[in-house]
């Protein structure tokens, strides 16, 4: 029975895992089971004690401390105190030596010369120190699936329903309205998805005296997909006393300068308060003097680079992406829709108490009303709206799947996406299930859906969209009714139940034929119109169209170059030399490159490190990158040269004549005139660096190249 895995044997002391070392055992004891991994049961097996007593063992296993530390024959006692390791056993067996030191004895292999174990001295007993437990092939780790997003339950409806609240807050809500519930558990994925961050900074304490005496703006953007409305932008002001936010979603950063003055006339007109302070960072969008003078508010702005001086705004950008985030992973929704997730965000922390205003909503403060919960749904589940009355007959459907999307601003309504017309709508007769996420639960709609931003709210999205529910007959078969048949006499066939029809009747009712094959135009990628290689294959193969009005195949064409030098050709073309030195620096050819340039011009003393004198002007440098080929095309050397900025300097006071190190084509042609005469041959060859011997006279001063 040797090498079987390990009997459910209830082991009591498994708790005493420690290992003495014992000079005085003869054999390896221990009193536990739960180091075993191999064993063998014996019987008629006895142990004498120190004391005289005679006791059973009852099997005799195998103990890995470490793959270079192994015992084997250990003897399993139960009722012994202690686990030991013989030491007179442990040298004769294997080549193992012991060395003991003041506190501690060292375990090592003196074949390897490798310590396979450590011992400590507690007591006046050497303790072995044993490894820690990791994951190996003899253990199997099992790891917990922890799902992406928690359906909402009954008692969890109101967390899901205000954003992912936490209980605390919840718990202030439900003292407004008791029919509020908290959640049965503290656990919420999305929210560890949507909230969890790393140590913040200190949050402001202060307010101001009155409302609208000091508002905080600021910007967030550009995003990297446009919202469904064309939206990239977002500006956001809070107001200092209440806290109550308001949110502007913008294509331009340019149209901030235009809200900020529209707000401060709502604020005239609706709370009869003027602005008295604007604070805001230094960007240029908050920058309008004018506008500021006249209206006699303080413009407030922070250190460069010191978002925290504008922290009551920046924190309320972290507070509204936590709920928007949690928002879309809750709904699944596409990414083009996170502006209604922001939206919908702004409107649930309105109306979220604050520790900072003594636990009260910005909405009651503001407006010296408590807030109204009971239209409150969860956002993203799937409604139905009613349909309209016009042109509609009486077998049409009376309601469309939706998805809510949040409130609007001046309508008492609700927004809402319509899978069947491809629109956003706003309608009143709405029915909701809030525990139907139908984004999330059909995998054939994914984040990458594309939608083309319409211009108001009735335009419909453009195609490729989210699949609508009609392409689901198990959801809504009302909304995909079947077809009825007709044959060739143009017969129309009930397929109700009732109908009597055999397959093969309507079999041969329907003639075969070919799959239809697509007449959408083939069109080559537009990043391919400037690569030559790709000129034959556009006169060859027909069915191809260049999308790009003008391609270069119109003007240019290879078919008269010799096949070496359509090869030199098109190689130049694929090889991109670098256009600055940070992105040159992460090659090494260029590297090594750079490296020899600087090389060549310290050999030559091209210049003298010093400190820039007073009343002298500095001039930059830049570095020119090249490639050099051979004749069939392929790569000689990379070539790189530092030169100054000239066009810095002024004509007649930084320099007084030009020269350029280009030879003229005539004297090109004499060379070759001659050589030809005279039967020369001619060698071309390429100087690595070359300098003209001559002094300068002006004094001029660089800026030494990055890095060296």
């Amino acid at each position: 029975m040797a090498n079987n895995k390990i009997p459910p044997i209830d082991d009591n002391k498994s708790h005493q895992t420690h290992w003495i070392l014992d000079s005085g055992a003869t054999d390896h004891i221990t009193n536990s089971l739960s180091n075993f991994s191999t064993y063998a049961p014996v019987t008629n097996t006895h142990v004498v004690l120190p004391n005289n007593q005679k006791v059973s063992v009852s099997y005799i296993r195998t103990v890995i401390f470490s793959p270079n530390f192994v015992l084997h024959n250990v003897l399993y006692i139960p009722h012994f105190s202690f686990n030991l390791i013989s030491t007179s056993k442990l040298t004769d067996s294997y080549p193992y030596c012991l060395i003991f030191q003041r506190n501690l004895c060292i375990l090592q292999d003196h074949q390897r010369w490798k310590m396979i174990g450590l011992a400590k001295k507690v007591n006046g007993l050497y303790r072995l120190v044993l490894p820690s437990v990791s994951c190996n092939s003899s253990i199997t780790c099992n790891y917990i699936s922890i799902p992406f997003c928690n359906k909402p339950n009954a008692t969890d409806i109101w967390h899901f329903r205000m954003g992912h609240l936490s209980n605390t807050r919840l718990k202030l809500l439900r003292e407004l309205d008791h029919f509020i519930s908290l959640p049965s558990s503290d656990y919420c994925s999305i929210c560890h998805y949507a909230k969890q961050r790393k140590l913040s900074f200190p949050i402001s304490q202060s307010t101001s005296a009155n409302y609208f005496d000091l508002i905080h703006i600021d910007t967030w953007g550009p995003f990297s997909t446009p919202s469904f409305y064309g939206h990239k932008y977002l500006l956001t002001i809070v107001d200092d006393k209440s806290r109550y936010t308001w949110i502007y979603l913008m294509k331009t950063k340019s149209e901030a300068r235009q809200h900020i003055q529209n707000f401060g006339f709502l604020i005239e007109t609706q709370f009869s308060a003027k602005i008295k302070c604007i604070r805001s960072d230094n960007a240029l969008e908050f920058n309008m003097p004018n506008f500021y003078a006249s209206r006699g508010i303080v413009h407030q702005t922070t250190c460069v680079y010191t978002p925290q001086q504008n922290s009551i705004v920046e924190r309320k950008h972290q507070h509204i992406l936590n709920v928007a985030r949690a928002l879309r992973f809750q709904s699944q929704l596409s990414l083009s829709f996170w502006s209604d997730c922001i939206c919908h965000a702004v409107y649930l922390i309105n109306r979220t108490p604050s520790p900072i205003i003594s636990n009260k909503t910005p909405f009651q403060l503001l407006y010296h009303t408590a807030p109204l919960f009971n239209h409150l749904k969860v956002f993203g589940c799937l409604c139905f709206a009613s349909t309209l009355d016009t042109n509609r007959s009486k077998f049409d459907t009376r309601a469309d799947p939706c998805v809510f999307l949040g409130y609007p601003s001046a309508t008492k309504g609700f927004r809402l996406y319509n899978f069947r017309t491809k629109k956003v709508i706003i309608s009143r007769d709405v029915h909701f299930h809030e525990y139907s996420f139908p984004f999330y639960s059909n995998p054939l709609l994914t984040d990458n859906s594309d939608f083309v931003p319409p211009t108001e709210y009735e335009v419909p999205l453009a195609e490729p969209s989210p699949p609508s529910f009609t392409s689901s007959p198990t959801n809504f078969p009302f909304l995909n009714p079947s077809p009825p048949l007709t044959t060739s006499d143009n017969t129309t066939i009930d397929s109700s139940p009732s109908t009597n029809i055999s397959p093969d009747a309507i079999q041969s009712t329907h003639p075969k034929t070919q799959p239809r094959r697509s007449s959408r135009p083939h069109t080559l990628p537009s990043y391919l119109d400037q690569y030559h290689c790709q000129i034959p294959n556009l006169k060859s193969n027909s069915i191809f169209k260049a999308s790009n009005p003008h391609p270069i195949s119109s003007t240019y064409s290879t078919h008269k170059l010799s096949y070496s030098h359509r090869i030199f050709a098109t190689k130049i073309s694929q090889t991109k030399d670098p256009k600055t030195y940070n992105e040159a620096i992460k090659s090494q050819c260029w590297k090594d490159a750079m490296a020899l340039e600087i090389k060549a011009l310290e050999q030559n003393n091209t210049w003298v490190l010093t400190d820039l004198p007073t009343g002298k002007r500095l001039i930059g440098c830049k570095w020119i990158f090249k490639t050099k080929y051979h004749a069939d095309g392929s790569i000689e050397r990379y070539k790189a040269r530092l030169v100054a900025n000239g066009y810095t300097q002024q004509n007649g006071i930084d320099y007084l004549d030009t020269f350029s190190l280009v030879a003229k084509i005539t004297t090109i042609r004499t060379l070759f005139a001659v050589a030809a005469i005279k039967n020369w041959h001619l060698h071309q060859l390429d100087i690595n660096n070359a300098f003209l011997h001559g002094d300068l006279h002006e004094e001029v001063y660089m800026t030494p190249s990055p890095r060296f």
